[in-house]
């Protein structure tokens, strides 16, 4: 087994102090520790790494999706050096696509229908017109906007992998949870770290996200660096939606890596 040590971050959500006037503010916050790692247990899921097309193309979905300037950011300073690192490493890289239009071509996607089937998709309730309407006034007045629609049609036919995040050869490719459950039962992986877009909503709630998986049992990490996070109003200044799914990752799910941490400890794989 490859099991190196590495520095890993965790929060230390204990003990609150009730002689303050913020109990919470007791707390021990975010820690430091070299902990082990077993690469041959342990799996990237490069999640929703998607390229939307330019601002000019799709103005409306630039509008609604603040994020996107910071996902090209990473994808282009980041993921490069990370992604080499792990596929030299040795360590399974997976890719979590948001739809089949854009992956259905690729060696890892026909490899994964052939290893472990074809996405079966979720059992839906019965809709009813309120329900209908009420979707619709969400889409037109809360997210994506109605005057911003017609730019999703248009990223919806030219989406595409970034050129940097791009599967290569047969690296595994899945649409969903239960796919990428069965993946990881069959390489006999416990351990998943996301990278990608967005920690805070994709990664987080989408199928092939860690709450799903994080219920057959594997631990669910993350790197600081590589992922970007869905800012509201009152958050996109300080960047506190990425901080906040930061710390839920290591309080409910699993641990944080620093990128240059986690590169140099799986190129030296010291034991």
């Amino acid at each position: 087994m490859k099991i190196i040590k590495l520095p890993t971050y965790y929060y230390q959500q204990f003990d609150a102090d009730y002689s303050l006037e913020v109990p919470g503010e007791g707390y021990g916050g975010w820690r430091k520790e070299t902990l082990e790692l077993n690469l041959d247990k342990t799996a990237v899921v490069l999640m929703h790494a998607i390229n939307y097309g330019t601002m000019e193309q799709v103005p409306g979905v630039f509008r609604a999706c603040e994020y996107i300037p910071r996902a090209y950011n990473v994808g282009k300073n980041i993921m490069p050096g990370l992604l080499q690192a792990i596929r030299e490493s040795g360590m399974k890289l997976f890719h979590v696509a948001a739809g089949s239009s854009y992956c259905k071509d690729y060696a890892g996607y026909k490899k994964v229908l052939d290893l472990v089937g074809e996405s079966t998709g979720f059992e839906q309730v019965e809709q009813d017109p309120v329900l209908q309407r009420l979707r619709e006034f969400k889409r037109d007045y809360g997210f994506p906007g109605k005057h911003n629609l017609e730019s999703y049609k248009v990223m919806a036919e030219i989406s595409a992998f970034p050129e940097e995040e791009k599967p290569q050869g047969d690296e595994e490719v899945v649409l969903d949870e239960k796919q990428l459950f069965k993946l990881c039962k069959h390489y006999g992986i416990n351990h998943l770290i996301y990278i990608g877009y967005n920690i805070n909503w994709c990664i987080q709630f989408s199928s092939g996200g860690f709450m799903h998986l994080y219920r057959h049992g594997i631990m669910c990490s993350t790197i600081r660096e590589a992922v970007t996070a869905v800012e509201n109003k009152e958050t996109a200044r300080l960047g506190l939606g990425k901080e906040l799914a930061l710390w839920t990752i290591a309080v409910g799910f699993g641990f944080v890596y620093d990128v240059d941490d986690f590169i140099k400890a799986i190129k030296s794989q010291e034991i």
